[in-house]
């Protein structure tokens, strides 16, 4: 939700990227977190990820700084600012309260029904499928209703209100199906960018997969043909959806249950044909990190989102992924990307040992929400077990594989494991080991 959008203008559906100017960003993982920090483009989501930064030193104190405060400057948390700048914010304070009040004010017809819920429930429900006009004079809506309760869960939004923005957008969207399939309104997409947001940082990660996926199927739909659905200002297909699986990184890899880390909705988002071709067209490079991490931690996952199975002859989509992502190593690899290529594609052994410690080793903002649940060690523990099971008879793999790339005996076993079952499922390429043949 852009910042200088008006309430009664069409609004930019995303900032523009940020531009650190003069900032220089001095120590360690500099590219690569900088890249993030773009590509999610969105002020109020980019805080958390510098909070990382601080909290690991990856950046100079003086950088991180600069770059909180730039942040900072493109939203209305006008009390952070001041914290930060040591400026006396009470002028801008007033202003933004004014505007809020005014904004409550002028949303109230609307915003005061969702504390009725017998009433909020009837007009959720529409049972009678009433239209728009009926809405409005059934209720004595003023016509500009919709854009009176966009702006409130706007403003609100940029004063780091998240839950009160959330239920002022969640208002709007309701009000929005009144309009008809073939109808849309000027703010109907930037509500939902506004309204995932919201729910990232409030932390309805649930709420945020399902807003991911209207989302992805807007733009996808769009994209299909000469028609413009979510209206014009809907930006670049390629670029659009770049970002979006920017922000689907934080249900992955930041929700507290490791399930949503499973969801195929969320899979199928990041591995899908147009979402690669929109990584490598917007040059969002280290975006195929999580690529390949989503392949290491979910292959049945992978396999129940059919992952381009018909676009491109492979035994798996697994190994579809693995050759494609060979295929960008002039552009990008890491290690993760590399233990994908030196397992499927290469059958190289102890390169797929090297890159496997240093996956173990690896860590960046979004990572470091799985580490403490194990996900990133079993599923690189999983694919070199699988590997090693074409091709060694081992009598003892689980405490072979602990030995060679250091995860603890558990975490060995249930890689082991999986390894076995994912091999039975038939989601390792391959023929029967010998040691299973016995």
């Amino acid at each position: 939700m852009s910042n200088t959008a008006t309430a009664t203008t069409a609004t930019c559906i995303l900032p523009l990227p940020p531009d650190f100017g003069s900032i220089s960003l001095t120590g360690k993982a500099v590219d690569f977190h900088r890249n993030l920090l773009v590509g999610i483009r969105e002020p109020h989501l980019m805080l958390p990820v510098i909070d990382y930064l601080e909290e690991h030193q990856l950046y100079d104190e003086s950088s991180i700084k600069a770059l909180r405060i730039q942040v900072v400057k493109a939203t209305r948390m006008v009390d952070l600012l001041g914290d930060l700048t040591g400026k006396d914010m009470s002028e801008a304070r007033a202003a933004l309260e004014k505007e809020l009040k005014e904004a409550e004010e002028a949303a109230d017809s609307a915003m005061k029904l969702i504390k009725n819920q017998g009433v909020w429930e009837k007009i959720q429900a529409n049972a009678e499928g009433s239209s728009f006009g009926a809405l409005v004079l059934d209720y004595g809506f003023p016509d500009d209703i919709l854009d009176r309760v966009y702006h409130l869960g706007r403003l609100n939004y940029q004063a780091g209100r998240y839950e009160d923005a959330y239920s002022a957008l969640q208002v709007y969207r309701t009000l929005l199906t009144y309009l008809g399939p073939k109808q849309h309104h000027k703010h109907m997409l930037s509500s939902l960018w506004g309204s995932l947001a919201c729910a990232i940082l409030t932390g309805q990660f649930d709420a945020s997969v399902d807003l991911i996926g209207k989302l992805f199927e807007l733009y996808q739909y769009e994209s299909s043909g000469p028609s413009r659905p979510v209206g014009e200002g809907a930006g670049n297909y390629a670029e659009s959806v770049a970002v979006l699986m920017h922000w689907s990184l934080f249900a992955l890899f930041r929700a507290p249950s490791p399930s949503l880390c499973l969801s195929p909705k969320l899979v199928m988002l990041l591995t899908r044909v147009k979402a690669l071709q929109a990584i490598i067209s917007t040059g969002n490079f280290h975006l195929l990190r999580y690529v390949a991490i989503v392949a290491l931690i979910s292959p049945q996952q992978l396999a129940q989102s059919g992952a381009s199975k018909r676009d491109t002859p492979a035994s798996t989509p697994v190994s579809l992924l693995a050759q494609y992502l060979e295929g960008q190593e002039e552009w990008y690899c890491d290690c993760f990307t590399k233990l994908m290529v030196a397992v499927y594609v290469k059958a190289d052994f102890v390169a797929a040992k090297e890159a496997a410690r240093e996956c173990l080793k690896t860590t960046d903002y979004f990572t470091s929400g799985i580490e403490r649940e194990n996900q990133i060690a079993l599923g690189v523990g999983r694919t070199l077990a699988g590997a090693l099971m074409l091709v060694y008879r081992v009598h003892d793999l689980a405490t072979s594989l602990s030995k060679m790339i250091g995860v603890s005996q558990d975490v060995a076993e249930i890689s082991v494991e999986t390894a076995s079952r994912g091999r039975r499922s038939g989601l390792t390429s391959g023929e029967t080991t010998e040691t299973e043949s016995q």
